[in-house]
């Protein structure tokens, strides 16, 4: 008779990559059976509902009913002839068998099977018993491991399906319209979130460009990492290389500890450079070697660092100009450019304005605590015949004005700004142009809760300006409590 690890090992050496565990657990069944000797045998595990029984005409029933507290407890069962319950009395008789044997298949963990072995002699010996016994265990581990395997691999697959099927239908929340030039944007879009390339995003000013980077981003493969976005236009070129590459400890004068750098904070995540253009031809060849080497190197540093990241770059200037007027390195433009993603302005979607009007009013409305408001047909009218050289964001902070300023529950178009419906801001004869600044900047106030820096964003003007302006219509915080 075999030991228990000769039967293991001539069971593992008959293992496949990447065969199903239906086929380990009928080699196993095949070798159990043949092992032990005995006239009838099942091997169960629970799941994937895997069932094999040897002769393959034994019927299920009443065996499930043998195996199933064995699963349950994780116990042996053992009935012999003579001395079984009621309950399992009908078993032995039916086949004429007189021994039953029932084993768990586990590990440490809980048991996911049960193997039930049947002989028509009731002796049996106990080194026989003992090596079946050894031999179960064993197989246990492997039968498992596959089991876990294949569930892993089946998860994954559904994983990938249900992504490939997200991508399909991803709809981009915060970018919000579907007029023919923005569903042209999203077409490219839900194209690149499944490339990891460099992308390069063209618009005028306001036109969504960080949105449509982020969507990217939290839509793409890097989402679980980090998003960093910089504005090269407003940092002054003499730190912005510090900002992108970090510094090292006493490489200047106040360099009192090592910088990390953008660069290094974005890695395998993705680093979003907006308005590029603003970049020095220093800088510019500086962070083609970054992109070409994937390494970059602290100011004041002799060590080169590994960088991966998705580099997402935007501009609202035509960067094939600025090539051929030699304020941009055109190696740099092709690495940049490898999929270019432009956006439209706002006068060429006129058609998405009603939908953007709801949607900023409710964002705006939600994150001010303010009721929303409804638009007054004509105003909608009158916002589309705008050309709106601010874009989605000039609109934006229009509808958080009206929301503000308006006095109804409809905005109406004598609350729009004079810009919008034509209108000279002259001061008409005879009226007291004082007054009515007075009301305005009270009015404000009164929706601000008296926020003065937020009032003096409202009203476009600065907080000094603002105070003087109290000054002079004689509001001070007595006002406030009256008001």
């Amino acid at each position: 008779m075999n030991t228990a690890l000769e039967l293991y090992e001539q069971w593992r050496q008959s293992f496949r990559p990447g065969e199903s565990l239906d086929m380990d657990a009928a080699r196993f069944s095949e070798i159990l059976t043949e092992a032990a000797a005995c006239s009838r045998s099942v091997v169960y595990i629970d799941e994937p509902n895997i069932w094999i029984t040897k002769p393959a005409d034994i019927p299920r029933e009443p065996y499930q009913s043998l195996i199933e507290p064995t699963i349950y407890n994780g116990r042996e069962l053992v009935v012999h002839q003579g001395c079984y319950s009621a309950q399992n009395q009908r078993l032995l008789p039916e086949f004429d068998i007189k021994s039953v044997w029932v084993l768990p298949l586990k590990t440490e963990r809980k048991p996911f099977g049960a193997c039930c072995l049947g002989w028509y002699d009731s002796r049996l010996s106990h080194d026989l018993l003992r090596h079946i016994r050894q031999f179960v265990e064993l197989c246990s581990v492997g039968l498992e491991n596959r089991r876990l395997w294949n569930q892993s691999e089946t998860l994954y697959n559904r994983f990938k399906v249900n992504r490939k099927q997200l991508k399909k239908r991803i709809d981009f929340p915060e970018l919000v319209g579907n007029s023919d030039a923005i569903e042209e944007v999203y077409k490219k879009l839900r194209r690149v979130i499944a490339k990891d390339v460099s992308v390069l995003i063209l618009g005028k000013s306001g036109t969504g460009k960080e949105l449509v980077a982020q969507a990217i981003h939290y839509y793409g493969a890097r989402a679980h990492h980090r998003f960093v976005p910089i504005d090269c236009g407003a940092i002054p070129s003499e730190l912005l290389e510090s900002e992108l590459f970090g510094y090292k400890k006493g490489t200047f004068t106040g360099a009192r500890t090592d910088k990390v750098g953008l660069f290094e904070s974005a890695h395998h995540g993705t680093l979003f450079l907006d308005e590029i253009t603003n970049m020095t031809p220093a800088l510019q060849a500086k962070l083609l070697r970054a992109l070409q080497e994937k390494s970059i190197r602290r100011l004041g540093d002799a060590v080169d660092r590994p960088i991966d990241i998705q580099l997402i770059s935007a501009t609202n200037k035509d960067l094939k100009t600025e090539v051929e007027a030699g304020r941009f390195r055109e190696d740099l433009y092709y690495r940049l450019k490898v999929v270019t993603i432009k956006l439209p302005p706002l006068q060429q979607r006129v058609g998405d304005i009603p939908i953007l009007l709801d949607h900023f009013m409710e964002k705006i409305s939600r994150k001010l605590a303010i009721e929303p408001k409804k638009f007054h047909p004509d105003v909608v009218e009158k916002l589309q015949a705008y050309d709106w050289p601010g874009n989605i964001r000039e609109l934006e902070n229009i509808i958080e004005r009206l929301l503000i300023l308006s006095m109804g529950k409809t905005i109406q178009p004598v609350d729009l700004p004079n810009r919008i419906i034509g209108i000279d801001d002259k001061p008409v004869t005879g009226y007291r142009l004082c007054d009515h600044e007075k009301a305005l900047i009270l009015r404000v106030l009164r929706k601000t809760r008296w926020n003065i820096k937020k009032a003096a964003e409202l009203l476009s003007i600065s907080r000094t300006t603002l105070y003087s302006k109290l000054e002079k219509h004689g509001l001070n915080l007595k006002e406030k409590r009256r008001t």
